[in-house]
């Protein structure tokens, strides 16, 4: 059961396109401004709050909690390496998408083998 106060963790999509890695994170009542996003090459992070609902303050008890409110974050461990530039970020009806470019493969450097010195 969800609470309130607790650090709580958003559903998330990751899918690739031929040329993006694409995230759609579910976050309805979180403003833009209350979000955060951290990129590195294989790594996004998505924080920010939800605030809890003024109604929650008049209320006596609770009958049903499913809903998480306060703090949450989600990090996301990318399938391939991306630009962390560039990223194209929006928020629309409580759903972030994020589309990120992929890397170009990196060449690989050969590496010479030489005899052990005795």
């Amino acid at each position: 059961m969800p609470s309130v106060g607790s650090i709580w963790s958003p559903s998330t999509d990751v899918f690739l396109t031929s040329d993006e890695v694409c995230l759609i994170v579910e976050v309805p009542g979180v403003e833009r401004e209350n979000l955060k996003i951290a990129v590195s090459p294989v790594l996004v992070e998505v924080s920010g709050v939800r605030p809890t609902p003024e109604l929650f303050r008049r209320a006596a008890s609770f009958y049903e909690l499913e809903i998480s409110y306060g703090i949450f974050r989600k990090r996301i461990a990318l399938p391939c390496r991306v630009v962390p530039r560039g990223v194209r970020a929006e928020l629309k009806d409580g759903v972030l998408s994020l589309r990120l470019r992929r890397s170009p493969p990196q060449r690989q450097i050969p590496i010479a083998v030489k005899e052990a010195e005795e």
